[in-house]
């Protein structure tokens, strides 16, 4: 549903590809695809943070759901579970174009050789799961809901207000 979301996401708020694009958008002459035209690389940064956001929380809201069948208390911790599910999800996909256009536009000459492109693709991929890592990890902190299986915590304004910065000795 994560990836689903995302998708459709992007693809409606990227723009339309330009005649320019679907005449160009084939196989050059290496065999290599072209993957300058796709609806990602047409799509800006901002709309990917945004896609992954609504990514995170289609999946917050599924998972909740879900397993509030079995423990029907964790749907008081579903507000603090679509935001840090937005919030990782967000800087998952975000980050991982980011990462991957910088790269590209800074190795990749005008040929398209496979193994660049791969390790760019690759090396992207790590920044940003591991920048996702951190982020999910603190916002589980944040909300308090690292062990939100065992003791569900209604989100309230309140905690908002309390915990906009959690004290330093909560952080690992």
């Amino acid at each position: 549903a994560v990836f689903e979301t995302y998708e459709y996401t992007v693809a409606n708020l990227a723009p339309s590809p330009t005649r320019h694009d679907v005449v160009h958008d084939n196989e050059d002459e290496s065999g290599f695809k072209n993957m300058e035209h796709d609806v990602y690389a047409r799509a800006s940064l901002s709309t990917h943070y945004f896609a992954g956001a609504c990514g995170g929380s289609v999946h917050a809201v599924a998972s909740t759901f879900w397993e509030s069948i079995w423990k029907p208390r964790l749907m008081q911790t579903l507000p603090a579970m679509t935001i840090h599910h937005a919030m990782a999800h967000s800087t998952l996909f975000g980050c991982y174009e980011t990462c991957k256009r910088a790269l590209l536009t800074n190795i990749m000459s005008e040929r398209h050789d496979e193994i660049p492109y791969f390790a760019s693709v690759t090396f992207a991929g790590g920044i940003a799961g591991s920048i996702q890592h951190i982020i999910s990890t603190y916002t589980e902190q944040w909300f308090r809901i690292e062990n939100v299986q065992e003791t569900p915590k209604p989100f309230t304004r309140h905690m908002i207000r309390i915990y906009a910065v959690p004290p330093t000795h909560s952080i690992r």
